[in-house]
This record gives structure tokens, C-alpha cells and sequence, in this order.
């Protein structure tokens, strides 16, 4: 009987084995991939060494965010998954030997115009096949935080005085010379942060003091930066006339990133002094790497502030992603939806008959955009304890339900798919994340509907 039913469970192992299987098979074979390889051609040279399946590399992009896995997670599980191999045509016999970075350097290549052309082949085959529908717009915003530490101003000092320190040491390095008295100021920093991070009853001053010591070290370093600005020049045309022009290049290259460096550091340096001295502040700095992130509070409790780039959504009735917006600062959510309705218009060629949003996207008449009056039902509930008589109907109660299901969504495109955290650089990399999660979401989708 114990041999019956081990036999029974190894059956059904094998089942719940191929299945998925089977549907990767299936969602190769629906794929339009000479489409995408004919558009994505103009992103190729004819020069050089032969590059990678342009087939291989969407497939392996695809497969990263369909199981929220790293380059090097996805590099590995190629070589050694037979299924991943016939998704991204590849032979088993003669299987391509992948490095991790090479996918790395194709998102390089695509860059965001790229990644759109394929997310544009997708949803057309998916238009076309009925799949997604134009009749329900559901839309919400979401943040997608960036890969970064936790803003503070003594943290940003440190960094952004160190990676000007790093631009100088490196120009000394290929022949600049360096001015005199400058200082690294690496031990008596340190002595700083830790001071600052220490526990007590004094904390809230030593901190500020801390932050002072901070800004007068980042000071004697900016002050020292024009003086070797002003040698650069003299060096590049000194290595050009001696046949080393790559050389020159890469002169010019970090004489630029000090530049870049030292204007961050300042607005660091203006900032800190302002909050000290409460006075008003522009636009603030969060990040060296990344200067465009911005803060976006959503009302949560356990996150009130995050930090990255505001995303808009929307889908459709079956829980498919139509099209996404990335934003660099943190707009009002009812100031997202003209992109929506003309970017819903723009692939269905019409405009949806219901419109489902929370209350953030409530807007006056004088500032709804001109699209929204010719949606014939819109579902926004109200802001303030007057309700208007269309939320007691049942068609306004109907789309407020369905809109409810694009949390869930919004929830699997961060938890499985990589969007609860970008870390590709810059805001190209925010707006390519999204894409590419969107891409895995729907294509998953695609796989599992056997309709």
C-alpha cells in the first residue's frame, strides 16, 4: 500500500514538474520573436565581434524578472535548466556560454527606448489575441524606492567628500598635480561619525556639531578643486601631443566627474546649513549616486518616507498591465491620469467606457484633463463626508470593487518581479525596471491563460 501511494506521489510530482514546463513551451511559441528581433536589429553594429541572440538576451531579461532572480541567478539557472534553453532558443547541444555582466551590457544597448519596443510587441500581440480589453481602466500610483542607504545629512558629507577626494586622487595618478595643504581628513572623519552615532542624552547636539565638523572638512577639500581644474587642461594637451590620447580621454572623463561631484557636495553643504538654521529649502539632495531620487510619502505607517521614483499604472479588467509612467518627483495622483487616458487611447485607439481610481485622483472640474469628460463612467469616490448620489449606484460600487484588485497587482510586480527595489542607475534604470517587471507580469499572465 506505502509502494502504491509513493508511486501515486511521485506521478503527481511529475505532473505539477511539466506543467509549468509545458507553458513556458507554449509562451515561446506565442512570443512574435522575429518582430522583436527585426526591431531591436538598428540597436546592432555589423562591425566588431558577432554579439549574443538578440532571442537569448530578451529571453533571459524576461526569466529575471519572472523569478526575481540577479544576472548572475539568471546566467546560472541558464546553464543548467533545459526549459530556459528552449525559451531563449538555445540548443542544448550547443549551449552559449553566458557571462553575467553581458546582460548588463544589453540593457545598455536597448537603453529605455528598446525595452519599450519590446513591451510594445508584447501588448499589441495581447491586444490582438482579445486578451486585454479597452472597456475597464483601472489606474494607482506606487513608489519604487531606489538601492540606496538612508539619507542623512553627516552620511551624504562623508560620501560626497570622498568621492571628491577619490576624482582628485585619481587625476594625481595620470599626471595632475595635486595643490598643497590639501588634506584626506580620512581619520579625523571617521572620529566624527563615530562621535555622531553614539548613544546619549546629548545626541541631538553632537549631531549637529558633528554635522558643522563635517561641513568645514568638505570645504577645504571644494576649495582646493578649481586649483586642479586649472592644471587639467595643460595636462590633456600635453598627453595629446605625445600620442596618448586615451589617456587624455580619461582625464577629461574624471575632470568632469569631479566637477559633477564637487556642485552635489555643495547643495549637500547648503542643505545641511539650512536645516541647522531653519531656513527654507529647495529641492533636496538624497543621494551621490543617484541625485534624481526624490521623497514620496504614501500615508504608510510602518514606511512613511521612501525613496526613489513615482510610478502610475494602469490595467485592464483582466488584470493586465496596459501601461506605466515614471515620475521624478512626487506629484498628486490626479495629476497622472492625462498620461493614462492618452496612453490608453494611443494603444486601443479609444478611450475606456469606466474608469475605476481611488479618492488621491479626485480633481476639481477646472483641472480634470479633457479626456476624463469623455469617459461615460468615472469612479472616483470623493474627498470630505458629502457623497455625491453616483457612489450609492451599483455600477460606481462595481468598478470601485475591481479597482481594488490592482493592489494585488501592484503587490506581485514588487514582490516577485523586482519592482519593490530598482537597482539599475538612474532614472533610465527606474523607468527600464518597470518595464521589464511589466513584461514578466504580463507574459506570466499570457502563459497561464489557456483561453
Amino acid at each position: 500500500m506505502k509502494r502504491i501511494i509513493s508511486i501515486a506521489y511521485l506521478n503527481g510530482a511529475c505532473i505539477n514538474f511539466w506543467i509549468p514546463a509545458m507553458n513556458r513551451f507554449q509562451l515561446a511559441q506565442r512570443i512574435d520573436w522575429d518582430r522583436i528581433m527585426e526591431e531591436l536589429r538598428k540597436y546592432y553594429s555589423i562591425c566588431g565581434r558577432r554579439p549574443k541572440s538578440t532571442r537569448l538576451m530578451v529571453g533571459l531579461m524576461i526569466l529575471k524578472h519572472r523569478y526575481n532572480l540577479s544576472d548572475e541567478g539568471v546566467v546560472a539557472g541558464l546553464h543548467e535548466n533545459v526549459y530556459w534553453m528552449a525559451f531563449c532558443g538555445v540548443s542544448p547541444e550547443r549551449s552559449e556560454i553566458v557571462e553575467a555582466s553581458t546582460p548588463c551590457k544589453f540593457r545598455r544597448r536597448m537603453g529605455v527606448k528598446g525595452t519599450n519596443f519590446i513591451e510594445a510587441i508584447l501588448r499589441d500581440q495581447l491586444v490582438q489575441g482579445h486578451k486585454m480589453t479597452h472597456r475597464m481602466m483601472l489606474t494607482d500610483t506606487t513608489a519604487m524606492e531606489k538601492h540606496m542607504a538612508y539619507p542623512t545629512e553627516t552620511g551624504l558629507l562623508q560620501r560626497g567628500r570622498i568621492r571628491v577626494m577619490r576624482g582628485i586622487q585619481k587625476l594625481a595618478a595620470l599626471g595632475v598635480e595635486a595643490p598643497r595643504g590639501l588634506r584626506s581628513f580620512t581619520r579625523v572623519s571617521q572620529k566624527v561619525l563615530v562621535n555622531i552615532n553614539k548613544l546619549g542624552r546629548d545626541r541631538a547636539e553632537r549631531v549637529r556639531d558633528g554635522a558643522y565638523q563635517l561641513v568645514e572638512y568638505a570645504r577645504h577639500t571644494l576649495k582646493h578643486v578649481p586649483q586642479i581644474i586649472e592644471q587639467v587642461g595643460p595636462v590633456i594637451k600635453r598627453l595629446r601631443q605625445s600620442g596618448k590620447g586615451k589617456i587624455s580621454r580619461k582625464v577629461e572623463a574624471i575632470e568632469k566627474a569631479v566637477r559633477s561631484e564637487s556642485m552635489k557636495l555643495l547643495q549637500v553643504i547648503d542643505q545641511t546649513i539650512a536645516r541647522y538654521q531653519e531656513l527654507p529649502q529647495g529641492r533636496k539632495l538624497y543621494s551621490m549616486h543617484e541625485p534624481q531620487v526624490t521623497c514620496i510619502r504614501k500615508g504608510k505607517r510602518s514606511k512613511p518616507n521612501e525613496y526613489g521614483s513615482k510610478v502610475s499604472l494602469w490595467v485592464d479588467r483582466h488584470g493586465y498591465v496596459v501601461g506605466h509612467q515614471e515620475y521624478r518627483d512626487n506629484r498628486q495622483d490626479g495629476k497622472t491620469l492625462a498620461d493614462a487616458l492618452r496612453s490608453w487611447e494611443k494603444v486601443f485607439g479609444r478611450l475606456p467606457w469606466g474608469l475605476g481610481a481611488d479618492r488621491g485622483y479626485h480633481l476639481r472640474e477646472e483641472g480634470a484633463p479633457q479626456e476624463l469628460g469623455q469617459v461615460e463612467r468615472v469612479a472616483i469616490p470623493a474627498r470630505g463626508r458629502y457623497k455625491p448620489p453616483e457612489e450609492r449606484s451599483a455600477w460606481f460600487k462595481r468598478l470601485s470593487a475591481k479597482r481594488a484588485g490592482i493592489e494585488a497587482i501592484i503587490s506581485h510586480l514588487k514582490t516577485d518581479h523586482r519592482m519593490s527595489r530598482c537597482r539599475y542607475k538612474g532614472f533610465i534604470g527606474d523607468q527600464m525596471n518597470v518595464s521589464w517587471a511589466v513584461i514578466a507580469w504580463n507574459t506570466k499572465k499570457w502563459m497561464l491563460d489557456t483561453g
